[in-house]
C-alpha cells in the first residue's frame, strides 16, 4: 500500500466506515483541548503534510530550497521531519531505535546550511 492508502484511511468517510477507532494507532497522542482537537480531520492534515513532502522527494522535486527561488532553506525539510517524528512519538514508536544507522536528515541538513 502507498503512503496516500495510509493517510486516506483518516479521511472522514473511511475513518467513519472503520468504526472511528483508527486514532488507536496513535495511543500517545496528545489529548484535544478547547483550542486544538486532535482528532481524526488533524491527522489526516498532518499525513496530508508528510505526504506532499514524500510526493515532492519521488518527483525530483527541490526541497531545500525557498519555494520559487534559488536561496537555499531547509526549514521546510527540517519541519516536516520533526512532524515525521512527532507522528512517531504518538504511535510510542522509539524512533532513535527504528532508524539507528540510516538517519542522516540532520546530519544533511547541517551540511546545507553550511554552504
Amino acid at each position: 500500500m502507498d503512503f496516500g492508502f495510509w493517510r486516506y484511511l483518516f479521511a472522514k468517510p473511511q475513518f467513519n466506515a472503520g468504526g472511528k477507532t483508527l486514532l488507536k494507532v496513535f495511543p500517545a497522542k496528545p489529548k484535544s483541548s478547547i483550542h486544538i482537537q486532535y482528532n481524526q480531520t488533524f491527522v489526516f492534515s498532518e499525513l496530508e503534510k508528510v505526504n506532499f513532502l514524500r510526493n515532492r522527494i519521488a518527483h525530483h522535486e527541490a526541497i531545500c530550497f525557498k519555494l520559487g527561488h534559488k536561496q537555499i532553506d531547509t526549514g521546510y525539510v527540517a519541519r516536516h521531519y520533526s512532524l515525521i517524528l512527532n507522528l512517531f512519538n504518538w504511535m510510542s514508536i522509539n524512533e532513535k531505535g527504528l532508524l539507528y544507522g540510516i538517519d542522516k536528515v540532520n546530519t544533511s541538513i547541517n551540511k546545507i546550511n553550511s554552504l
